[in-house]
């Protein structure tokens, strides 16, 4: 079993998304897309017999308290995420309510066999 969070299968997106994840945690590597980690499965000599995504909505504030950036960081991720909010550039199905953002974070599990 692999469980993984998702980016979006949008390259454009999914550049943007991992670009704002290593402004948040510097020891971030790369946020994949569900075919990238199917890929790297397969590669490593695995079948996938099944996956499974989930998706829940979470707001800015609790996403930046997981790792606690610096405040300057904080705004500047704030400010990249609103400019994307017109075409849903990271693809984290972002929104505005009042005066709080909103995103929605893919993971996804993974079932595979060894071939």
């Amino acid at each position: 079993m692999l469980g993984d969070s998702l980016s979006s299968e949008d390259p454009a997106k999914n550049a943007l998304h991992n670009e704002i994840e290593k402004l948040r945690d510097p020891s971030h590597v790369k946020m994949y897309a569900l075919a990238e980690l199917q890929a790297a499965v397969s590669l490593s000599g695995f079948k996938v017999e099944r996956y499974e995504v989930f998706e829940d909505e979470r707001d800015f504030d609790w996403w930046m308290s997981v790792i606690n950036p610096p405040a300057e960081i904080v705004e500047q991720i704030k400010s990249r995420l609103i400019r994307s909010l017109p075409n849903d550039g990271t693809g984290l199905g972002l929104r505005l309510k009042g005066e709080r953002l909103w995103l929605k974070r893919r993971s996804v599990v993974i079932a595979a066999v060894k071939t």
